[in-house]
């Protein structure tokens, strides 16, 4: 419920007058407009900084809104509902003007927007924006909210036509027949030999003697005098030398030697030596595997000072348990967005930046992931925030593309919580490191956690401005893990 505060002349006589202008409208009648639908908080927008060099707003998928800023924000359905309550039984006006004094988000102008195809009068919003940042970002909103109500046609402003998604039969024009084309074979670029392969049957038939165009014979016949003065037959063609295969050389999908990143990973995976659960060393953390159901799986950090230490996936029960590729390892505890060039040597551990490298760079979108060229095919730009995008087409694979950062930003991790949890020791009541697995990748150097079987990708979402923006790191499983009962893997 939101209180309505009417504005009226201070003149008592203009007071009066206002208000039986307006006296029909049901907002004034009734000082309540229709019930509208409530604005969700995954539907809520921020404002943003759209400039290039700046920081992310969040680290988490989702908005984490102040109060008031929830309550500021009554989405387009309401503001509707209260502009259509004040326009309909309205008096005779020339037009409407929505003054909006504190904009926001621009519900208001999403509401004009609604409602402009159906006002018998022109409707006008004019917004005040708190600052320039503020300006700048309304302006991107409301005509990126333009745009899209025109594209998917649900608006249809005045003298603007769309071109059909589809162009009409009639004005298609058919594919000419393919010409007859001469066979290009393969051959060494040092070879004197290497030709175009012209049939006899096309020679009989294009020369001087056999063709009935004496312009075009006498072409050809020059043609065939330029290859015998190169020592090459025209006729006759050279071995053909095997053609390359079109996976090689980067394609997409693969890394740069040109080798799947899966099976390769498979193929580490396949050459691990598990080991009982018993042989694993003295442990550091003995973390829950919760990102999964079985109960009996746990990310073991053996102490650093105790020899064999690393990462280890234990399966303590008495069946067997299969981990999928993309399974979530080690989390990332909370911190904030830096620029690279606030990062000291000192705080390294604790940073990962936000650099990608090309076109099969992994990534995660909405809990799926996915090389970076498959997502930008699904970006509503074709950009990556920070960085800038560069053509390097491989074979069998044009679109292929290298990054280049443009702006350093990372991912700098606050200090881990001590909390009271018995470690080994049930006589220990010290404060110790108590790690979940969200929050345990941050125990470690990042370049720990690249493993063969396991990696640092980055979780991203699409925005509309600034195209893939990064969200948060997390490690992930490369590939499948088949873990017997009671063994253990190091990773």
């Amino acid at each position: 419920m939101y209180p309505l505060r009417i504005l009226l002349p201070a003149d008592e006589e203009k007071a009066k007058k206002t208000l039986n202008h307006w006296k029909a409208a049901p907002l004034l009648k009734t000082a309540l407009n229709e019930p509208a639908e409530m604005l969700a908080s995954k539907h809520m927008v921020v404002v943003e900084d759209l400039t290039e060099e700046a920081l992310p707003s969040t680290t988490a998928a989702g908005l984490n809104q102040s109060p008031n800023e929830r309550h500021i924000q009554i989405g387009q359905d309401a503001a509707s509902k209260v502009l259509s309550s004040v326009m309909q039984g309205a008096p005779d006006v020339a037009a409407f003007a929505v003054l909006d004094l504190s904009p926001r988000t621009g519900d208001f102008g999403l509401a004009v927007l609604s409602r402009i195809q159906e006002a018998l009068v022109p409707a006008h919003y004019v917004a005040f924006p708190e600052d320039e940042e503020h300006k700048d970002w309304l302006d991107w909103w409301l005509k990126h909210k333009v745009a899209e109500v025109i594209l998917n046609g649900s608006l249809t402003p005045a003298g603007v036509h769309l071109p059909p998604a589809e162009p009409a039969t009639e004005e298609l024009v058919s594919l000419p027949p393919k010409p007859t084309l001469a066979a290009l074979i393969w051959g060494d670029r040092q070879s004197t030999s290497a030709a175009v392969h012209l049939p006899e049957d096309v020679v009989a038939k294009w020369s001087g003697a056999g063709s009935e165009d004496s312009e075009l014979a006498a072409r050809f016949d020059k043609l065939l005098a330029a290859l015998a003065a190169m020592e090459a037959d025209p006729v006759v063609s050279p071995p053909a030398r095997q053609r390359p295969r079109l996976s090689e050389g980067g394609s997409s999908g693969a890394d740069s030697s040109g080798a799947d990143l899966g099976t390769a990973a498979a193929a580490a995976t396949a050459q691990i030596q598990p080991i009982p659960v018993s042989q694993v060393p003295p442990l550091a953390h003995d973390i829950k595997f919760a990102s999964v159901r079985e109960q009996d799986l746990a990310l073991c950090v053996a102490a650093p000072a105790v020899q064999g230490a690393g990462l280890f996936i234990a399966n303590k029960g008495d069946s067997d348990v299969v981990l999928p590729a993309g399974t979530f390892v080690a989390g990332f505890f909370s911190g904030k967005w830096m620029h690279g060039d606030h990062v000291h040597a000192a705080d390294d551990g604790k940073d990962v930046p936000f650099a990608l490298e090309n076109a099969d760079s992994r990534v995660m979108v909405g809990g799926v992931v996915m090389t970076l060229g498959e997502a930008l095919e699904r970006a509503p730009v074709r950009k990556i925030q920070y960085h800038i995008v560069e053509p390097d087409p491989q074979p069998g694979a044009p679109g292929h593309f290298r990054l280049a950062v443009k702006n350093h930003v990372v991912y700098r991790c606050n200090d881990l919580p001590a909390v009271k949890k018995e470690l080994g020791d049930p006589q220990s009541g010290t404060p110790t490191l108590g790690l979940q697995q969200g929050h345990a990748a941050s125990a470690l150097h990042r370049s720990d956690w690249e493993t063969e079987l396991t990696e640092v990708i980055w979780t991203v979402r699409f925005h509309a401005a600034k195209g893939l923006a990064p969200v948060r790191p997390q490690v992930l499983l490369k590939a499948a893990l088949n873990l017997k009962a009671q063994t253990a893997v190091k990773l």
